[in-house]
């Protein structure tokens, strides 16, 4: 199968999990095209500087004649509260003429496929930027029933074994939530979300799935794409 769509990402500076997670998974034919924006921790000054660099960024990913857009971070994408995710795609559409999305807005569109209205939160953030990421669900119309973050500052983020992570998911369930989001580009998700789901019985999903999930239908892709939990499936 020749080339269908590209679709380009701009990542956090730190980042180093979102591209080689999402590249071994990407259905055939779907190019993913990778540029950086400077972000190295959660310092709300950091985040208005990948805002600020998104549509050059965006630029150099229209250059390269992608299809679509996307600014793949979750924190940098909703910190400043609801709606906060449309201004970085309408900035970034106006820049280069390309559809976009947020990761932020990924996520809800994820928790509205899978009828997820109350979630349990698990993160690598501190509990300053769960708050900040609690305010935003909520007035998303998404409640945050319990919430765990590791405190991971930077690039240790990356470094969080998936076991750990899992510990993570399984520590924020509880029988009222409808599912389980972990959040955060940066943080190996994609390999553990069918186990968990099985085991909770309930939708798992995460940054980088919800990600990839909207990008591919934002682009008209709707292959399944196995073993990366209910959403990537349907």
């Amino acid at each position: 199968m020749g080339r269908r769509v590209q679709i380009g990402i701009i990542l956090p500076s730190v980042n180093t999990i979102q591209e080689p997670e999402l590249s071994r998974v990407v259905p055939e034919g779907v190019q993913l095209h990778f540029t950086r924006a400077r972000l190295r921790g959660e310092d709300p000054d950091e985040f208005r500087r990948m805002e600020e660099e998104a549509p050059a960024a965006a630029e150099l990913l229209a250059d390269a004649g992608v299809d679509l857009i996307v600014f793949a971070c979750t924190a940098a994408s909703l910190y400043r509260g609801p709606g906060q995710d449309r201004e970085i795609v309408g900035r970034i559409e106006a820049r280069t003429g390309i559809r976009a999305l947020a990761t932020s807005g990924a996520v809800l569109k994820a928790f509205g496929a899978l009828g997820m209205r109350r979630i349990g939160l698990g993160s690598p953030y501190s509990d300053r930027m769960n708050r900040l990421e609690q305010g935003f669900f909520r007035g998303s119309g998404v409640e945050v029933l319990q919430m765990k973050g590791l405190g991971c500052r930077g690039g240790e983020m990356a470094l969080v074994p998936p076991d750990e992570v899992t510990r993570t998911a399984l520590a924020v369930n509880s029988p009222e939530c409808d599912g389980i989001f972990l959040s955060c580009t940066n943080w190996r998700t994609l390999g553990i979300i069918e186990a968990l789901e099985a085991e909770l019985g309930k939708p798992v999903t995460s940054s980088n799935q919800a990600t990839l999930w909207a990008a591919l239908r934002m682009a008209g892709v709707k292959d399944p794409v196995p073993g990366c939990g209910r959403l990537l499936r349907q």
